[in-house]
């Protein structure tokens, strides 16, 4: 009798902790997931209330943009996978404030580099993703090649071009 007790006692506490460390880990699955679409919604609205043109009254008592040319969005999605990037020719213009997200939908790590502007988004985990923004655009026509810095990366794989068109 004691022995069948035992056995019980056994099996419940087993069925506790596999009960609760499956809430454990569906829990902390959700938060994961609600983190990453904060941060994709954050972007966009922080995004979206910037302004890099002064306004100015002009003598009807109109506002109107300054005499600089007004900033647009740009948002790239670039997909990395084990075979190099899906896509690796982007044109943006002079105008742009440039968003980029790196997707890396391979097995391996893999990084997306920009010598030329100061671009690096670092290493990316397979299944991860990063958002991150270049800085300031050259004022005339030019052609930055981007590449993967991963260890394991190919150059002549994990490269592409980024045109910069004039406005």
């Amino acid at each position: 009798m004691e022995e069948k007790k035992a056995s019980l006692y056994l099996l419940l506490s087993f069925i506790l902790n596999f009960c609760l460390t499956f809430t454990i880990i569906w829990t902390l699955g959700i938060l994961l997931y609600l983190n990453m679409r904060l941060d994709d919604v954050s972007m966009k609205c922080s995004g979206s209330l910037k302004s890099n043109a002064p306004v100015v009254m002009d003598k009807t008592g109109t506002f109107r943009p300054g005499d600089q040319a007004v900033k647009t969005e740009k948002n790239i999605d670039i997909e990395v996978n084990d075979n190099g990037f899906v896509n690796n020719s982007f044109k943006v213009t002079t105008n742009d404030d440039v968003t980029i997200t790196l997707r890396n939908t391979g097995t391996k790590p893999h990084s997306f580099k920009i010598d030329d502007l100061g671009v690096d988004s670092m290493i990316v985990e397979a299944g991860g993703f990063k958002m991150f923004t270049v800085g300031s655009l050259p004022t005339k026509n030019a052609v930055y090649n981007f590449y993967s810095s991963a260890p394991s990366d190919e150059l002549s794989v994990f490269s592409g071009e980024l045109t910069v068109v004039a406005q």
